[in-house]
């Protein structure tokens, strides 16, 4: 029978660790989805940025024909 490692539990006799691994794994967990809501924030300041310079040029541009 083969083994299906996608599913292999950590089986350790010590409790605190195995209570630490748990802790950990979603701590990684969290901390990856906080870097990922940070560069999603970035890249909105980014683009907001980005379309109020080419709001500002256009008004500029139209000022300067009228």
């Amino acid at each position: 029978m083969s083994k299906d490692y996608r599913f292999q539990k950590e089986e350790l006799d010590d409790i605190e660790q195995q209570d630490w691994l748990v802790g950990k794994y979603r701590h990684d967990a969290m901390s990856q989805k906080a870097s990922q809501s940070k560069a999603e924030i970035a890249r909105k300041k980014r683009e907001s940025k980005r379309m109020s310079y080419e709001r500002a040029n256009l008004t500029a541009e139209f000022n300067d024909k009228h």
